[in-house]
């Protein structure tokens, strides 16, 4: 009985220590700058930030959070010539994976149901699975990959939002704005063209703990 006792002691000490789930949003700001001449970038970043969230929960109503979240990042771009053998436009297509793991210092409010909480810390972001479809005279063929400046970077975080406790779940709505040190994408163009990668991002996450 005393082991018994002990064990769930323990249980429930690391469950209000630790809480685990999973961050689901989107993406409130665009992802990418763009500038148009007579050539044309076309962003098709797609509308989902998702991954795992977990938290260390300290004394007095702070905590350190740790999440690890992706997003799909794609662009074409169209150089404004018309392939003479077959008519099509010449152009171009990248895709990527955004990975970012934001790891924040946490204060949340001691009021029972409803806390309202402030977070702010590092943002760590790594390019994975960058892949470019050039479509050229000749049909598709490869280029040196030149879209990318900075597969790895880092910024800055902060964000609020509002935890509500749901029986044994709880809900965690959350805007968080980044300031990215350097721009991931970076392409100059012909003709005036441009595309860069947004420093500023602003997102809409929600929390879904236990």
């Amino acid at each position: 009985m005393k082991w018994f006792l002990f064990l769930l002691t323990t249980s429930v000490a690391s469950a209000q220590l630790f809480s685990a789930g999973v961050k689901v949003g989107t993406p409130i700001t665009d992802a990418y700058d763009v500038v148009t001449g007579r050539a044309s970038f076309v962003p098709n970043a797609k509308r989902l930030v998702i991954g795992p969230t977990v938290e260390l929960r300290l004394p007095f109503g702070f905590g350190i959070e740790v999440d690890a979240l992706y997003r799909r990042q794609e662009y074409e771009y169209s150089s404004g010539i018309t392939n003479p053998i077959n008519g099509e436009l010449l152009n171009s297509r990248t895709t990527s994976g955004s990975w970012e793991f934001p790891v924040l210092a946490k204060y949340r409010t001691p009021f029972p149901l409803v806390k309202p909480y402030v977070v702010g810390g590092l943002n760590f972001n790594r390019l994975s699975g960058v892949k470019q479809t050039l479509r050229c005279l000749g049909g598709t063929c490869t280029n040196p990959f030149r879209d990318v400046s900075h597969r790895n970077n880092v910024g800055v975080t902060v964000g609020a939002g509002v935890q509500v406790n749901a029986l044994l779940i709880k809900l965690s709505p959350e805007v968080r704005f980044t300031r990215w040190g350097v721009s991931n994408f970076d392409v100059t163009g012909g003709f005036g063209s441009a595309l860069k990668s947004n420093q500023n991002q602003a997102d809409f996450i929600v929390g879904i703990t236990f």
